[in-house]
């Protein structure tokens, strides 16, 4: 996946208005397990016409949406929450009456829509939600996550989803929204104590923590993962609400002192189109180290899935090394080929594969991105079946996957592109071997008035969090913790505020404390699936808006790594719209044939030269496609066009690279690796060649995939991987700096050299 440079397309004659989505400003605060968000949303009518937004957008699993704030112009309104029949009556009558409302709905866990009603030419607005949440534990870390964007889900939004169509997300390649974020992590974590896989911040620590800050460039494409490094297995916090305190006790469920168990593992892989690219080669390798940690008296089986699944055998096999070798050897070489993605199927197929053990364990290894989710959840409930679950990729339907796992007593993890993938699947592993989860009991300062238990299924890693409601604040005292020989002690810290309150409030919703859910929500000031925020500025009457607005849906980026597609950049404007993405042969010769190129497209491809070598494509594009176009000239794209056998081999060593990387095995540094990856015969025989002459297999190897990436523009974990081979390579000595020097001149002849050839 090519993240530094990208080609653009511009589609002629386009003249749309721009999205009314401006971008977002996220300000976070994490104090002890709690996370406090609030998330700003910016809108600008750049048309002519009165609009009505409609964005859907995500929040993580399980997080309370407790506010709103509306400024239109001069004015700020907060939101108030109602039953949701009464906001929508009072957002359709404040339309009618020409006036601009907000009215935002939950769609289901993890899913909202916001809809803001006649925004007038010319007008921007402010939306700006807040929400909470609890924080779960992922190894040695707290793993924060923010959703910034909905990836396409397969099967259909309204059958399956229960979404009205104006709600249903829709995708572009043409937009880009930038994203401002800040976290601080209040108490006593230090700089190096945090990281983000997901992207370069910049950490400064304060007197009252550590703040973080994503750098400038950042859109909305990709989850925002902060990982903080926890010094403890247990926290305990407490505030007010208006029944007096509320307290909240969060542990990690310790691993169980017995003998291990043995498994009998389902291992279930997607392989649909959207994972291809980068997500199958983590998903690949995760698969790998499943395998690779299965022992003797276990026994697996291993399911390729999308339209269609695929059995690597007919049943359950011992986990003996001659099936762990052709397990392994199948996994090298799985693709992202099945197309859709039936999900139930393959795992009721998995479920049917006879074995020999009574109990067994379903790993599923995918994206999530299904609409079909409650109709899964309902079958996974009553399936006898165990299932863990490992997220892949920039963009997971985590809400999804989560509820999955903890519905049937599993473990779910998620690994972004730069995360701990071996603690990931190690924690899986550690989860199915658990005959049983342990059984946690907490022991607050006083009796409580009210209490929520751990949950009644809980899986070895997990993070559980229980709830105690106390008739009058006390001070500050201890919460102790205890589980199968482990106790701890737990200072409760103080906060202020209501969001202990809020927070425990709708997990008592959910556990069915209350007789009436919906007045506990409106009580409580909580959006549920029966309630909604609404907000309302009444216009004066010279002001108010005149007929219907104009339908106006904010349609979402595409997310990175999704299929296989890159980073999405910035729009030129000026009328047109413009997608920024790595082009293959196969794909430029497509856009020649296809683009309808006008003068007006000529400017654009013209402005295209502040983009460098990606200008120079666009004009060639232009020339190569026009009537009086040679066939000297269609050759000579292909100079600057990346062949598609490249994408194909990068692709295969990208999963040798990572395992490497992730498993220790031996790097894909071999004229034996490219070869079996699918480099060109001819090009490998020039290869040869310099190896006859005496230079070393594993520099010429890597010299060839570095200076191959540099000429067609185009990165990957194994370019990565081998410029990191390289860069340790130099600094042996001078001999060896002088050696790589001379192996890039000679390995660069060689490729001008199969160039002139075969184009």
């Amino acid at each position: 996946m090519n993240e530094s440079a990208y080609a653009m397309l511009a589609g002629a004659g386009t003249n749309c208005t721009p999205p009314a989505l401006q971008g977002v400003t996220i300000d976070a605060r994490v104090a002890g397990p709690l996370l406090e968000v609030s998330a700003e949303q910016s809108y600008q009518n750049a048309g002519r016409e009165d609009i009505e937004v409609v964005y859907t957008f995500p929040l993580p699993p399980r997080a309370v949406l407790t506010a709103m704030e509306f400024e239109l112009g001069e004015r700020r309104l907060v939101g108030a929450v109602k039953r949701k029949a009464h906001a929508e009556r009072d957002y359709e009558q404040a339309i009618a009456s020409g006036d601009a409302a907000v009215l935002v709905e939950q769609e289901r866990d993890g899913r909202f829509t916001a809809n803001l009603g006649n925004l007038k030419p010319g007008e921007s607005a402010r939306i700006r939600l807040r929400y909470g949440q609890l924080v779960e534990a992922a190894g040695q870390y707290w793993r924060l996550a923010i959703p910034t964007v909905l990836a396409p889900l397969y099967g259909d939004p309204h059958a399956d989803g229960g979404l009205a169509e104006h709600k249903a997300p829709r995708h572009s390649p043409f937009v880009a929204y930038p994203l401002r974020l800040t976290v601080t992590v209040v108490g006593r974590a230090r700089a190096e104590d945090l990281y983000s896989p997901s992207h370069a911040i910049d950490v400064v620590e304060t007197p009252v923590g550590v703040r973080v800050q994503t750098r400038p460039g950042v859109c909305l494409d990709r989850d925002f993962v902060l990982l903080i490094r926890r010094a403890a297995d247990a926290l305990a916090v407490a505030g007010s609400d208006a029944e007096g305190m509320v307290a909240i006790a969060s542990a990690v469920v310790p691993s169980r002192p017995q003998a291990q168990a043995s498994v009998s593992m389902r291992i279930v892989l997607d392989c649909s189109g959207s994972m291809a690219g980068e997500r199958l080669d983590w998903a690949s390798v995760a698969c790998q180290r499943l395998v690779a940690g299965l022992a003797a008296g276990d026994e697996f089986s291993i399911t390729r899935f999308g339209s269609t699944h695929q059995h690597l055998r007919p049943r359950l096999t011992p986990a003996d090394e001659p099936n762990k070798r052709a397990a392994l050897d199948w996994l090298s070489d799985v693709a992202a080929d099945l197309g859709g993605t039936e999900m139930q199927a393959a795992l009721k197929a998995a479920a049917a594969l006879p074995g020999v053990a009574s109990r067994s364990d379903a790993v599923l290894i995918t994206d999530g991105e299904i609409w079909a989710t409650d109709a899964l959840v309902r079958w996974a409930r009553g399936a006898g079946l165990r299932i863990h679950v490992i997220g892949v990729g920039a963009t997971p339907n985590a809400a999804f996957l989560r509820e999955l796992a903890r519905e049937t007593g599993g473990r779910s993890e998620f690994v972004t592109p730069g995360e701990d993938l071996v603690g990931a699947v190690d924690r899986v592993l550690a989860a199915a071997r658990a005959a049983h989860a342990p059984k946690l009991t907490v022991q607050w300062p006083r009796p409580p008035r009210w209490q929520l238990q751990w949950p009644a299924v809980a899986a070895v890693g997990d993070t559980v969090h229980c709830f105690a409601g106390f008739d009058a604040t006390f001070a500050e005292s201890t919460v102790s913790i205890a589980c199968d020989g482990f106790e701890a002690h737990v200072p409760l810290a103080r906060i202020d505020g209501e969001l202990p309150g809020r927070v425990a409030a709708l997990e008592r919703i959910r556990s069915g404390h209350f007789d009436d859910p919906a007045a506990a929500a409106e009580r409580y000031q909580l959006v549920t699936e029966w309630t909604s925020l609404i907000a309302v500025a009444v216009r004066h009457t010279a002001d108010k808006a005149g007929g219907l607005p104009e339908l106006a849906p904010v349609p979402q980026m595409i997310p990175v790594g999704w299929g296989g597609y890159g980073r999405v950049g910035p729009a030129l404007g000026e009328d047109h719209a413009a997608s920024y993405f790595c082009l293959n042969r196969s794909a430029a010769f497509e856009t020649m044939a296809c683009l309808d190129l006008d003068e007006d497209d000529a400017g654009i491809a013209q402005r295209g030269r502040r983009f460098g070598a990606i200008g120079s494509l666009l004009r060639t594009l232009r020339r190569v496609s026009g009537p009086g176009s040679t066939p000297a000239e269609r050759q000579r794209i292909a100079w600057k066009v990346r062949p598609e056998w490249l994408d194909q081999a990068l692709s295969r060593l990208n999963r040798r690279a990572i395992a490497a990387r992730v498993l220790g095995v031996t790097g894909p540094w071999s004229v034996a690796a490219l070869r079996a990856a699918g480099v060109p015969e001819a090009l490998l025989e020039r290869i040869a060649r310099l190896l006859r002459k005496g230079v070393e297999e594993a520099l010429a190897c890597c010299t060839l995939i570095t200076l191959l990436a540099r000429r067609f523009d185009v990165d990957a974990e194994s370019v990565r991987a081998a410029r990191q081979w390289l860069a340790a390579y130099g600094e042996r000595n001078e001999t060896a700096r002088s050696a790589a020097s001379r192996c890039e001149a000679l390995v660069a002849w060689s490729i001008d050299a199969y160039l002139r050839k075969v184009c």
